[in-house]
């Protein structure tokens, strides 16, 4: 069985490691995975760990708002490829389009990423809305609360809506050894843009926690749009000894084991693998308090979900002077963490696979 992975790009980001995840983890299920990319090289790490996989790679790079070249490029180029199946991931479902309607045997399944009201701009969500009415394409969600969001938006059934959860490795992203004390209080794993939230997380480290721990310290693990500004943010506040940028990190586990506590403070999310990734190591979360994370973290029982910049200083130094909480809360994390396995995630998508090319 051949699948084309169609993605906008391979920047670092939670659908791109998802898609990447597949990409490794497919071939030893009797799945060939091709990766189709819609836009140049960028030399980013993904892109690399595809490459040493062995993964087919093709760029095809969208210029400007539309790009019908590349309609007529990807249409040739699944034309050559035969594949079984079509799974598309974030927005680009207009340049598959055409090659759908001219294979419409070939099964077309889409991955949603996000909440659905936040993952398409009004034109692919039109789009969208007519390709899953026609039973043109097949969504996927990440969790319930996305799956609700999906029912929602497009006003579908949910027994229409495949449910396949994000997985981590559980064993890449295990825990330290505990023999050596964290180097970092804090730990961040988010690319630097705006929905992550970074502003409030820097207000209440210089306005609460400094003030009551000086040495504490924060990793932000992750680059992006915004990384000048709170670069800015870090020197008005003067919190240049307490903030470690660790850019776009290959091992982001090599952070987690450096950590106390994980700070995830998301707009929104659908299921953020990051949060995934520090369960796996071990960590208590701090998160939004948001649907679709506490699908993930039980306040109090595994982290502490907040709502605003008090609420965060105070879990954030609760959790700082309580290790036998963050001890039980590890190991409640790491009981969780297994039940989202990468191995159940390439499992079920596989079986979806298999059902629609029966």
């Amino acid at each position: 069985m051949r699948v084309a992975l169609i993605i906008p790009s391979l920047r670092v980001g939670g659908a791109e490691k998802i898609l990447l995840d597949l990409a490794s983890g497919l071939p030893g299920l009797g799945v060939e995975p091709v990766i189709i990319c819609l836009s140049e090289p960028a030399g980013t790490i993904y892109e690399q760990a595809a490459a040493k996989h062995n993964t087919r790679i093709f760029y095809l790079p969208v210029k400007g708002f539309f790009d019908t070249r590349v309609i007529k490029n990807l249409y040739h180029l699944l034309c050559d490829l035969h594949p079984d199946v079509i799974h598309t991931h974030l927005n680009c479902s207009v340049y598959v389009l055409l090659w759908k309607i001219m294979h419409p045997k070939i099964k077309w399944l889409h991955t949603v990423h996000s909440t659905a009201e936040k993952e398409a701009n009004l034109k692919n969500k039109i789009i969208m809305f007519i390709l899953l009415h026609l039973n043109i394409m097949i969504p996927v969600a990440i969790s319930d609360y996305v799956k609700g969001t999906v029912s929602k938006v497009y006003r579908l059934k949910p027994e229409r809506i495949p449910l396949v959860y994000n997985g981590v490795d559980t064993k890449k992203f295990s825990p330290a050894d505990g023999k050596e004390e964290p180097v970092y209080d804090f730990c961040c794993v988010a690319r630097l843009t705006l929905l992550k939230n970074h502003k409030s997380l820097l207000n209440v480290l210089g306005d609460r926690i400094v003030g009551e721990l000086p040495d504490a310290k924060l990793v932000l693990v992750g680059d992006g749009e915004v990384r000048n500004d709170i670069q800015r943010q870090v020197d008005a506040l003067q919190l240049g000894r307490n903030v470690i940028f660790a850019g776009v990190a290959k091992d982001v586990a090599y952070w987690l084991r450096l950590s106390k506590i994980f700070v995830l403070i998301s707009q929104y999310e659908g299921m953020p693998v990051s949060v995934l990734e520090a369960m796996s190591a071990g960590l208590p979360v701090i998160c939004s308090n948001i649907a679709s994370i506490t699908e993930l973290v039980e306040d109090g029982v595994n982290g502490i979900t907040v709502s605003n910049e008090e609420e965060l200083a105070a879990a954030m130094l609760s959790l700082c002077a309580d290790k036998d909480r963050r001890k039980l809360m590890k190991s409640n994390n790491l009981k969780k963490s297994h039940q989202f396995d990468t191995d159940f995630m390439l499992q079920k998508y596989v079986q979806l696979y298999s059902e629609q090319i029966k």
